[in-house]
């Protein structure tokens, strides 16, 4: 982050968590830093020719022939930018840890001789017709392993073996689509605990059953989702509270009204700090029930299909600790919110097309800096302008309001003209018919 603000690199994306997910940096920088490595023999970068003998750290940019590594090159770190290099070309390789961003058609058995590996990030390239890859059973082989990352293509799903379970050094299993066979229960002293294991991302059906909170006790961050005809109970949603040290949760629904009913069985740990929900089609009152209590919740983001009904009444007393929120695609019409219900909220985002006003109460949060409203109501929006001139007057200037709209530069710029300088314009270009010009008039 002090590079950052030094403005020596760029944030590339976000995360849900509202963190840094990304970094980028600008041409020059790149070409300074790839000199540097250079010089300092740090990093050795390949374009389509050369040998690579002697380097430790590699970075492959292009397509390579076969023979580009040599055999035994003490090679520790493999990178391939945007080319693909056999995967089946790593049989010298036996000193490496880090292998990333390699593209395959299958995860080949060769890979799993590299028991030095630490990370591994494989890109599964589309198949027509193709919607499951498996990983083979002598995946438990890579003892060492701690980063597993896998892209596999839209819709498509890879089912991993009981052995994920003996490997025990994983820290982070990061896959957009996972299937995960339960562990079977076994005796406290043959049981292989991965004690390691603290983030676990887009596991599909996953079973919360005693073994399985048993065998991860240390998992932080788990993204689940749920697409099935098994019965909701059969998944356990009462066993989530035994995770004691969860702090981000990402659920998503298929949108089946049963889905409902575990939404509402699940009993969330105090640890959670973070928690995303979509699909579950639970009402508001029931969501200020499921999560208002939670002592350190601080980020909360719904999105479509997470909350059902039109009007929202918080509870004094609920939402104490949180800091963000995010309400996306919900059919909220009435908010009745004010600085009682969320006293240390900090950051507001809101895509809410049926929202009729914008609570004038949430202004008078002291600790409240930003506010967003993608696509909203024009009603919801000038509301919300409203609001932020207010504090104004008030002279809270440190709040500041950012407003998404669709229209052309021109009605842009005379909108621009007619609001507060806090007022962060958005400009997004779209099919969708403008709604922008039901804003400009009342303003």
């Amino acid at each position: 982050m002090d590079l950052f603000m030094r403005n020596l690199i760029l944030v590339g994306s976000w995360d849900y968590k509202g963190d840094v997910y990304a970094f980028k940096v600008h041409d020059l920088v790149r070409e300074l830093c790839l000199q540097t490595a250079k010089k300092e023999e740090f990093l050795s970068v390949f374009e389509t020719s050369g040998g690579i003998t002697r380097e430790r750290r590699v970075l492959i940019n292009g397509e390579v022939n076969r023979e580009t590594i040599t055999s035994n090159a003490p090679v520790r770190c493999l990178i391939c930018n945007g080319g693909h290099y056999g995967i089946n070309n790593l049989n010298g390789l036996k000193l490496l840890r880090t292998l990333s961003n390699v593209a395959t058609t299958f995860i080949s058995e060769s890979i799993f001789q590299q028991v030095n590996l630490r990370y591994l990030n494989v890109s599964l390239v589309y198949i027509p017709r193709r919607s499951l890859y498996y990983l083979p059973s002598s995946i438990s082989l890579l003892w060492n392993l701690q980063i597993l990352t896998i892209y596999v293509p839209n819709k498509s799903k890879v089912i991993a073996p009981y052995g994920v379970w003996e490997m025990v050094q994983l820290r982070k299993i990061e896959v957009n689509m996972i299937c995960l066979i339960d562990p079977l229960p076994v005796d406290k002293a043959t049981r292989m605990v991965m004690r390691n294991l603290y983030t676990l991302f887009e596991v599909e059906n996953f079973r919360l059953s005693e073994e399985v909170y048993r065998r991860i006790p240390n998992v932080r961050e788990l993204h689940l989702s749920y697409s099935c005809d098994e019965e909701s109970w059969y998944y356990c949603p009462h066993n989530l509270c035994y995770f004691h040290q969860l702090q981000y949760l990402a659920l998503q629904f298929d949108g089946d009204s049963k889905w409902r009913e575990f939404a509402t069985c699940l009993t969330f740990p105090s640890s959670l700090r973070s928690l995303c929900l979509s699909g579950c089609g639970v009402d508001w009152e029931e969501l200020t029930m499921m999560v208002g209590s939670l002592p350190h919740l601080q980020m909360l983001s719904l999105l479509p299909n997470s909350v059902i009904g039109s009007v929202w009444n918080p509870i004094e007393g609920k939402f104490c600790h949180l800091k963000t929120l995010n309400i996306y695609g919900c059919d909220l019409v009435s908010w009745n919110a004010d600085n009682s219900h969320f006293p240390v909220l900090e950051s507001l985002r809101l895509r809410l097309s049926k929202l009729i006003e914008f609570p004038s109460g949430i202004g008078e949060i002291g600790t409240l800096k930003y506010i967003a409203l993608r696509f909203c109501s024009a009603s919801s929006t000038i509301s919300a302008m409203r609001t932020l001139a207010e504090q104004e007057e008030l002279a809270n200037e440190s709040l500041r309001l950012a407003v998404y709209f669709r229209g052309d530069g021109e009605t842009m710029e005379r909108f621009k003209k007619r609001v507060s300088p806090a007022v962060l314009i958005c400009h997004c270009i779209s099919s969708v018919p403008n709604n922008i010009h039901s804003y400009a008039p009342c303003i």
